[in-house]
């Protein structure tokens, strides 16, 4: 745009110059009536020869510098789209970056009782009890900083676990561990918990006769059970080794 305008600037003032020269040239001739010019009487000048208007050069547009070509980065897996009522849920996908991006993620339509993580992608949560239904449109983003890779949206269903039980079943024992009989048993101590190292639950059986017991109420996994002996002192005897049961 600037070009033009300054072409057309120069030419108009090119113009002007060549009416004033002309002017100064012929001020003080002297016309007869044939139209034909006669020498002036006094001094006169000659006509001026009007230069020829130069054309100015158009500027360059300078060159735009091809931008550097950038990867995509990509996302994959496989969503888990059920998750149970007091179990823990999570999936993580797997992104990468051929040009070796640093990566963000981004989510939408999270679950309320879900967490997400920014730098991972890692979707996480237990559901708690109320919160059954299905989450529709999830869908989990990736950034390399200047493009986007978004999975496809899939639901998560919120389910009820399965609830089973255990039946414990032990000998009671007739001696104490010094080699002594054992007159004074008066019931047991059941300890049990999802992991084996961690028995957080437990029950308290009083009765020296009672050799079998049923832990309800067991959501799905798998459970570890201990069993202690207990005499009228309260005293308490050292656990079992445990047994464990899957519930599924």
């Amino acid at each position: 745009m600037m070009g033009n305008t300054t072409g057309f600037a120069g030419t108009k003032l090119a113009t002007l110059a060549l009416a004033i020269v002309l002017s100064t040239g012929l001020a003080g001739c002297k016309w007869d009536d044939d139209k034909t010019a006669k020498t002036p009487a006094t001094g006169g000048g000659t006509v001026a020869t009007p230069t020829t208007p130069t054309t100015p050069t158009t500027p360059t547009t300078p060159t735009t510098p091809t931008p550097t070509s950038n990867s995509a980065p990509t996302i994959t897996g496989a969503p888990v789209t059920t998750a149970k009522i007091s179990l823990p849920y999570s999936f993580q996908p797997s992104a990468s970056d051929a040009d070796g991006d640093k990566l963000t993620f981004e989510i939408r339509s999270k679950p309320d009782w879900a967490t997400f993580d920014p730098n991972t992608g890692l979707l996480q949560g237990t559901p708690p009890t109320g919160s059954n239904g299905t989450f529709t449109g999830v869908q989990i983003i990736v950034s390399d900083g200047k493009t986007t890779t978004a999975m496809n949206a899939f639901s998560i269903s919120v389910v009820e676990p399965v609830v089973g039980t255990a039946e414990l079943a032990w000998q009671a024992p007739t001696t104490n561990e010094d080699g002594t009989p054992l007159a004074d048993l008066s019931g047991y101590v059941i300890r049990y918990g999802k992991t084996s190292g961690a028995l957080d639950q437990s029950v308290r059986i009083n009765g020296a006769g009672t050799t079998v017991y049923v832990v309800d109420n067991l959501i799905e996994g798998t459970w570890y059970f201990s069993l202690s002996s207990v005499n009228t002192s309260g005293v308490e005897s050292r656990p079992t080794g445990y047994v464990s049961k899957t519930i599924s």
